[in-house]
């Protein structure tokens, strides 16, 4: 939940020519996207062996520059034909170091002490050592390190990783705690995830060398530590064909691998108006390699590019015209060079259709809390693009987020699913492979899918690029001076384009953006137009006062300039054609209202109550107040509804189409759940969920022993302050303790599934950040 540090600062005009080399449709027309499947040609091996000979090429030029390589014995290499993984043990890994000044490393650890089947370093406190890689290694090539130690005592551990001219100083790194003992342990951590840490984004890129530092538990005593191996994993082990990801500039895809030489190919069925579009780019290579498009019968133009290495998405597109209707047609994409991976973004044929598509847009908002609006009541202007929105649309009456925090409200806005179900509850946890995503069902029915998003707990990270044709993540974006989350205006350009060049496309496009999350920066313009109009002091200290009334009007100026850029995109999209849009958010943001400030600190209203607005010309009554209340796993399941296409079995969320279209008086009555997840525990590290049913909202401590407190229970709809408890009175909560008692019944075998799986090294940051405890 921090602004973007990206990789490259990709303008504007940069980033709008990448988009328009994306695949469109013609203007004005009915269009349809299928995906096609390629796959690997019969006869492997060439691709195995050109991966083999660019791993050994890699050893030899390490070997050259005075250290020995390692990439495993011949036998494991011929084992593994696609091998691209890098390992150093024994002799090759002792050769390899080298001490590092300054930090009481002995020269016994400097020269390599060679102890058993590892090296033993020494020194007073610290014992620490760098490590040299062989030339050509890239963290979006070998994106895993992996490393195997042992130490008797207690202390922490730190991993750095750096790039060609790059000082360890300003390096990337993970810290994670050491528990001392005997056992010879592995950690590992993703070198190419996109994670935001305190000085920088864990991104793909050349990597030089490694630091491996080790502090003891007590300062003054002896540090001893024995490396046993250092393994940096590839995700390209895989055969030709395998589906991966890759990120080029920013701009991320999936497809299928292609070794260099080698071929793909699939069944493709053509007829007039209809293309084939593939994008590709060299997922590693020291040489440029050349693609080729070609139909079996050699009825179409072929279609050829070059690739070189670290360049931008290539596009390949052949006209289908000339091929029958109805009878598939096999194409083969082959490549030529002296060695390397490709990555081929999935292939997609875009032809006419005889049903009508909209577009549809999911817009974000992040930390937008909904009494913050005019449209909801609030006495200053902050939102007149959104109320002439609502005007022409509508706005649900209350709408619940899934938690106080973007992770799990994120992950159950596109899988339909609450946090007891999706699993990603947990900061560094992922959603589950076969949970089935707003953008998977969207482009399955026909629908290209598109993400743009400044949020790195909104993408792969979570996995929560699963269905996307293409994302577009926060090193797409420039970065913003001074540091801010004012990202709605760098998405704007962006989208524009896209939009532009994809008339006639079915589109879906999910936007994330950061403000008005802190640290509230807001234009002078959009301040001024808020000034004097906004909320009270809810009261405290002459140091409390002051922070509120510098902060609160920002937050306020944010959530004009927000507006603002809503509106522009509203004007875009009337230029194309009625188009479903969706506006909404994934929790609020708290201004001392109960002691707090900011956000994953409890569950009253102003962390959790959002906006959930929806306009489509022609087909939603204007200026609709949706009676009732919702939370976001019913957004999707909305969408889908309106569309009139069939829900994934696995989604919980609600159907509330017919309440939105007015042929049901309002959102069925229901208990909705709010976690509080391990992000928002308080500094007791106490957990808290809020149930919340006609109006009434309990708010509930989960016990150590599993069981439930209750705190504080409020009628929402006559305190909408939440100032008045009613559990002093005696008013029955039972029924809403045995909702918050079924849905703990539900999520714990994934709560601790998911606590298992948490990378040590995002742990160790992750406590840095404060999420964990």
């Amino acid at each position: 939940m921090l602004a973007p540090r990206p990789l490259a600062a990709l303008c504007f005009a940069a980033l709008a020519l990448a988009l328009l080399a994306s695949c469109g449709g013609e203007d004005g027309a009915r269009a349809v996207l299928e995906r096609p499947l390629f796959s690997a040609e019969p006869s492997p091996g060439a691709a195995g062996a050109a991966r083999r000979r660019h791993a050994a090429e890699a050893a030899s030029a390490f070997d050259q520059a005075g250290a020995p390589g390692a990439v495993g014995p011949a036998s494991a290499m011929d084992a593994a034909p696609h091998s691209a993984s890098l390992l150093l043990e024994g002799e090759a890994l002792s050769g390899a170091l080298s001490p590092v000044a300054g930090t009481g490393v002995t020269s016994q650890a400097g020269s390599g002490d060679r102890r058993d089947d590892g090296v033993s370093l020494l020194g007073l406190g610290r014992a620490a050592v760098e490590v040299a890689l062989p030339s050509g290694t890239d963290s979006s090539w070998q994106q895993t390190l992996r490393v195997s130690l042992s130490c008797a005592q207690a202390g922490r551990l730190e991993l750095w990783w750096r790039g060609p001219g790059q000082e360890f100083v300003a390096a990337r790194r993970a810290r994670m705690s050491w528990p001392g003992g005997p056992e010879r342990l592995t950690r590992s951590l993703r070198l190419d995830r996109e994670a935001p840490s305190l000085n920088d984004v864990a991104r793909p890129g050349p990597l030089q060398a490694l630091r491996i530092q080790f502090d003891a538990e007590d300062i003054g005593a002896r540090a001893q530590l024995t490396l046993h191996s250092v393994e940096l994993r590839s995700d390209f082990d895989v055969p030709d064909g395998t589906r991966v990801a890759l990120e080029r500039q920013g701009v991320r895809r999936q497809g299928p691998l292609l070794g260099v030489p080698g071929s793909l190919s699939g069944m493709v069925t053509g007829g007039a108006g209809r293309s084939l579009v593939l994008h590709a780019a060299l997922a590693a290579s020291a040489e440029r390699a050349w693609l080729t498009l070609q139909d079996e019968g050699q009825r179409c133009a072929p279609t050829r590019v070059e690739l070189t290495p670290g360049a931008d998405w290539a596009e390949l597109r052949v006209d289908l015209s000339a091929l029958p209707e109805h009878q598939p047609t096999r194409f083969t994409l082959s490549s030529e060079g002296a060695g390397g991976v490709v990555l081929v973004g999935a292939p997609m044929v875009i032809g006419p259709s005889a049903r009508e598509r909209p577009d549809v847009l999911l817009y974000l908002v992040d930390t937008l809390r909904a009494d913050r609006l005019g449209s909801h009541g609030y006495g200053a202007p902050t939102d007149p693009g959104l109320s002439a929105l609502i005007a022409q649309g509508g706005r649900m009456q209350r709408t619940l987020a899934a938690s106080n925090w973007t992770r799990p409200s994120v992950s159950t806005l596109l899988t339909g699913a609450g946090p007891e179900v999706h699993g990603n509850l947990l900061p560094g946890g992922r959603i589950p492979d076969d949970l089935t995503t707003l953008a998977g069902a969207l482009a399955e029915a026909g629908w290209l899918s598109v993400s743009f998003v400044t949020n790195h707990h909104a993408g792969p990270w979570s996995g929560l690029d699963r269905g996307f044709d293409v994302e577009f993540g926060p090193s797409a974006f420039a970065p913003l001076e001074p540091a801010s989350t004012l990202t709605s205006a760098q998405v704007a350009a962006p989208l524009a384009a896209f939009l532009e060049r994809h008339r006639g496309t079915p589109v879906f496009v999910y936007v994330h953006v950061l403000d008005p999350h802190a640290p509230y920066l807001p234009p002078a313009e959009d301040l001024a137009a808020v000034a004097g109009a906004g909320a009270v002091f809810p009261g405290g200290d002459e140091q409390q006062r002051a922070r509120f009334e510098q902060r609160s009007p920002r937050y306020d100026g944010e959530l004009r300039h927000v507006d603002r850029q809503i509106a522009a995109l509203v004007r875009r999209l009337d230029q194309r054609g009625p188009a479903l849009l969706a506006v909404t958010s994934d929790h609020g943001e708290a201004f001392l209202e109960h002691g707090t400030w900011g956000h994953w600190r409890g569950l009253y209203d102003e962390e959790i109550s959002v906006l959930w607005i929806m306009r489509w010309p022609g087909e939603l009554p204007a200026g609709r107040l949706v009676p009732g209340s919702a939370g976001l796993a019913d957004v999707a399941p909305t969408l889908l509804g309106l569309l009139e296409l069939p829900l994934p079995p696995d989604w919980t969320g609600a159907d509330l189409s017919a309440a939105w279209r007015g042929r049901e008086a309002r959102a069925p009555e229901r208990t909705l759940v709010v976690d509080s997840v391990s992000a928002a525990q308080d500094s007791a590290g106490r957990r808290q969920l809020a149930a919340e049913r006609a109006g009434l909202k309990l708010i509930a401590e989960v016990t150590p022993d599993g069981g439930l407190m209750p705190l504080a229970l409020h009628d929402t709809t006559n305190d909408p302050g939440e100032r008045h408890d009613l559990l002093a009175e005696g008013h029955d909560a039972e029924a809403l303790l045995d909702a918050l008692r079924a849905y703990l019944d539900g999520a714990a075998s994934i709560r601790v599934q998911q606590e298992q799986a948490l990378d040590p090294a995002l742990e160790s940051w992750l406590r840095e950040m404060g999420y964990l405890r």
